[in-house]
């Protein structure tokens, strides 16, 4: 590049994208306006002052093998500048990707370029308005991949069109009509995960198999334990003496009726247990009410002597 310094060089017209190319090129080798005289033009202008001597170099941003340039390299003692400091521009031009043009791209006899050619290169996207039906975008990518012969009998960069890189991420979304076609032999999510998922279902049964059977044994202890408390009460009132004593006993007895309807509106006991329980509370019940009989028997014989 430096020896660029002093040099007519034909660029693009001023404004386009390419002459900002130019001089992000220039920048980054130090070569500014001073340094070289650049003089904007149109490709065929371009071509015209190279042939007559008017420049000492041209600039041209175009895919590898263009038609234009063959034409120049080939019709005028010529040589291909690289640019082999690409990666460090990317630095500060994201969109530019190291890359190179194939050796023998513009002469198979002799190759020109004689070997691989560093260079940097832009990828170029093809853009739709965001207002654009889904399934016109949809038919438009669908004949960029599907009659691709048909394209490149017309130009061949047509073979040369791809997907973009979606795990990168682009610059600007993927329209949804695009997206539909790239994905159209993607499997499912389901599909994709199906072993996994069935994994997952198959612990969450089990898990809920296990959850369950922990809350029926829950259950279950919640209505022995009520259980057991109904019969230390028929035990303690076997022993009682005094009808006060039994009058505390079954007010003990309600309160833990309470307590289990409570549970059982609550779900924490099972209709079957409560119906259990019911079935040893009224015979507690019962038999309190006849100890409490027999201590009142006891009373009134007592008064009696």
């Amino acid at each position: 590049m430096a020896d660029l310094r002093g040099r007519k060089i034909a660029i693009p017209p001023t404004g386009s994208g390419q002459f900002e190319a130019f001089w992000f090129l220039m920048e980054h080798y130090g070569l500014d306006a001073t340094a070289v005289d650049a003089l904007p033009m149109s490709s065929e202008a371009g071509n015209w002052a190279m042939f007559s001597n008017a420049v000492d170099a041209v600039f041209r941003l175009r895919a590898p093998g263009n038609a234009s340039v063959r034409e120049l390299v080939s019709s005028t003692p010529s040589e291909l500048v690289p640019i082999v400091q690409a990666g460090a521009m990317r630095l500060r031009a994201p969109s530019l990707e190291a890359g190179s043009i194939p050796r023998g791209a513009y002469g198979g006899t002799p190759p020109l370029p004689e070997a691989d050619l560093p260079t940097a290169t832009v990828p170029r996207l093809l853009l739709v308005h965001a207002d654009v039906e889904p399934t016109v975008a949809n038919a438009v990518t669908r004949v960029l991949f599907e009659r691709r012969r048909e394209l490149v009998a017309r130009t061949p960069l047509a073979g040369f069109v791809s997907a973009p890189e979606r795990s990168a991420g682009t610059l600007i979304p993927i329209h949804e009509g695009a997206a539909r076609y790239y994905d159209r032999d993607e499997p499912s999510f389901f599909q994709e995960n199906a072993e996994p998922i069935a994994l997952a279902l198959s612990v969450l049964v089990l898990l809920g198999s296990g959850v369950l059977r922990l809350v029926s044994q829950r259950r279950r202890r919640r209505v022995d334990r009520y259980n057991n408390q109904v019969l230390m009460l028929y035990a303690e009132a076997r022993r009682a003496s005094e009808p006060a004593e039994l009058a505390l006993q079954r007010d003990r007895l309600m309160n833990i009726l309470g307590q289990v309807v409570d549970d059982a509106e609550e779900g924490r006991v099972t209709d079957e247990g409560f119906h259990v329980f019911s079935v040893t509370w009224r015979a507690v019940s019962e038999a309190l009410h006849e100890r409490s009989a027999e201590l009142g028997s006891r009373v009134v014989g007592a008064s009696d002597d």
